[in-house]
């Protein structure tokens, strides 16, 4: 039995080595994908996945093309 359980958390150790950063942009009113989608991803990778490099950033208003168009069509470049 304790074997078994160092050779699991020698593989988790090695998994979380192996996962990459998460970085999560969303805007709160983005209407074809609502932005509670980025929120549960964020609270899955970080909670259920034990993620520990995984950033949610909201973007109050922003509808779902407002990063990569609307927003910098006038001259708005908070999301780079």
């Amino acid at each position: 039995q304790q074997q078994q359980q160092q050779q699991h958390a020698m593989t988790n150790s090695r998994l979380a080595e192996r996962i990459p950063s998460y970085r999560i942009f969303h805007g709160t009113g983005d209407g074809p994908v609502p932005y509670q989608f980025a929120v549960d991803m964020y609270h899955t990778l970080r909670d259920g996945c034990n993620v520990e490099d995984v950033e949610l950033k909201l973007y109050p208003g922003w509808s779902h093309t407002d990063p990569i168009l609307e927003a910098l069509m006038e001259g708005d470049h908070t999301f780079h």
